[in-house]
Formats: C-alpha cells, sequence, structure tokens
C-alpha cells in the first residue's frame, strides 16, 4: 500500500458546489435553505478538521450535534454514483499521470467506493468533505464500517496523513509451502506505528485476504519460470524476479505484499518443485 496526495482544493467549496447542485424538491421547499443556513457551522468544522489532522491529533474531532433533521439532509449531499463524487476518485487515484485502480487500504482489491474515514452516520457534517473520503475496494469499506476509534485510539491508517516508513515490516513465512503466512515484524517499526500497523492489518483481515489471494501470484510465477527458466536458469530467473519486485514496491510501498510474496516464493528451496520437470 502507499499514501495518496490530499485533495488540494478547498474542500469547504467542495461542499458548497454539493449543495448547490441540489434540485428544489416539491415536497420539501425548505430543503436546501436549511442546507444553506448550516453553511456557516460547516466551514468552521472543515477548519477544525483540517486543523486537527495536520497537528496529529485526528482522534479529537469533537462530536457532532446535529439535529436528526439536519443529519439527514446532509447525508443526502454524498452519493457515490453522482459526477462531482466520481471526478473527485478520477483525481485522487490519478498520481503522475498514471491511474490507480487498486485500493491502498489492503492493496488486494479494485476501488468501488469511497470510505469515509470517519463515519458520516456520526459526523454528517463531513459526508462530502474531500478529506475525509478515502478511495478504497467494496471489501475494505464493508469490513471498516463505522468503525474507527477503540478506546479513543485510531483503528485504521490515515493514508493522506499517516507516513508509511521506508522500512520492511510484513514479514513472510511457510508452514506448508508454497501457502504463505503473513505477519508484522513488530521489531521494525516504533511501538506507536506497530499497533497502528497491527490494528490496520488485522481489522481489515489483510493477512488471510493476502494468504487467500496468494495462489494468484504462484500460478503466475510459476508459469513465468517454466518458459523462461530453460533458457536463463533459475538464479538469473530470481534475479529477474527481485528487479520486478523492486520496482513494483517503488510504485506501491516498500511492505506490497504481492512484491515480497513474488521474493518469499522464488528463493525458497521448495521452488523447484513446483516447476514442470
Amino acid at each position: 500500500m502507499r499514501n495518496i496526495n490530499a485533495y488540494s482544493e478547498n474542500c469547504f467549496e467542495f461542499h458548497l458546489n454539493q449543495v448547490k447542485r441540489k434540485q428544489f424538491k416539491a415536497n420539501d421547499p425548505a430543503y436546501k435553505s436549511r442546507l444553506d443556513t448550516l453553511s456557516p457551522r460547516i466551514d468552521l468544522s472543515y477548519q477544525e478538521y483540517t486543523r486537527l489532522i495536520s497537528e496529529g491529533s485526528f482522534e479529537l474531532i469533537p462530536k457532532s450535534d446535529f439535529s436528526s433533521q439536519e443529519k439527514k439532509d446532509l447525508l443526502s449531499l454524498y452519493r457515490y454514483d453522482t459526477k462531482p463524487i466520481q471526478d473527485l476518485h478520477i483525481l485522487l487515484t490519478t498520481i503522475n499521470n498514471r491511474k490507480f485502480n487498486t485500493c491502498q487500504m489492503c492493496s488486494i482489491d479494485p476501488i468501488g467506493s469511497f470510505d469515509h474515514i470517519v463515519p458520516k452516520e456520526e459526523f454528517p457534517e463531513f459526508s462530502v468533505n474531500p478529506f475525509n473520503l478515502f478511495p478504497c475496494c467494496l471489501s475494505c469499506n464493508q469490513t471498516k464500517g463505522k468503525r474507527w476509534l477503540e478506546k479513543d485510539r485510531r483503528l485504521f491508517y490515515n493514508l493522506y496523513y499517516d507516513t508509511l516508513p521506508d522500512i520492511e515490516f510484513l514479514k513472510i513465512n511457510f508452514n506448508s509451502y508454497p501457502i504463505p503466512e503473513f505477519s508484522i515484524d513488530k521489531t521494525a517499526i516504533p511501538s506507536e506505528f506497530y499497533r497502528l500497523t497491527l490494528s490496520h492489518y488485522t481489522k481489515l483481515n489483510l493477512f488471510q485476504r493476502f494468504k487467500e489471494s496468494s495462489h494468484e501470484v504462484i500460478d503466475s510465477l510459476v508459469s513465468s519460470a517454466n518458459a523462461i527458466i530453460p533458457m536463463i536458469g533459475i538464479e538469473e530467473y530470481r534475479k529477474t524476479v527481485k528487479k520486478s519486485s523492486d520496482e513494483m514496491r517503488a510504485l506501491y510501498g516498500h511492505n506490497h505484499w504481492k512484491s515480497l510474496l513474488q521474493v518469499a516464493i522464488v528463493n525458497h528451496e521448495g521452488f523447484e518443485n513446483l516447476l514442470v520437470t
């Protein structure tokens, strides 16, 4: 997984544009005026959100006290399939003119939704705040749900602002080769980052999801190895896989599970037994 650059334009203007796009409701003529009345309060909330996240005090975002009608109005601003939200999706997942379509919360599945970093049901004022919308897959979104804090500590990365270290901390072992077992190396990273990292990986069930998806990596390696090793030999093939892995990690982060798994598979003493003889 890798960091994604946060929205660089005015988030409150994005909110105002969403309000502006809402059509007049004949059965609720006061709908837009209610939203307009909330705008000064929303502006202050956005400023506070930005301040706290820049200070590393994200967990201190104050609880909202909107009425049930106000919550309903604010939640109505968000729909994933609307053009502004889809345009935001494209903007946030285009990096150096390259489109990234893999969820970076897991680096497994394709993006198909926005995660509300703090849940919109609890914080409806941030339902269309671009700083609070992270492009992710449906599996991560559904698994995470409304959870974000436990005992006043965050459960998941904020990949706009949490700096992922250039340290290899994702470990791969084989109890029964070639089926991998994934874990986090506690000794490789600072204790507080270890806590958040372990929480993110376990709460999203990433170790098991990596394992369940590993057959795709293994099958691809075996197929290419059977075609290439007769021409260049196994040691050169291993060097080729290592080079490819390093290139992928430069794009997707130092702990990109597929890249690490490729190297672990081909360097294992049992790799030759997987090949056609």
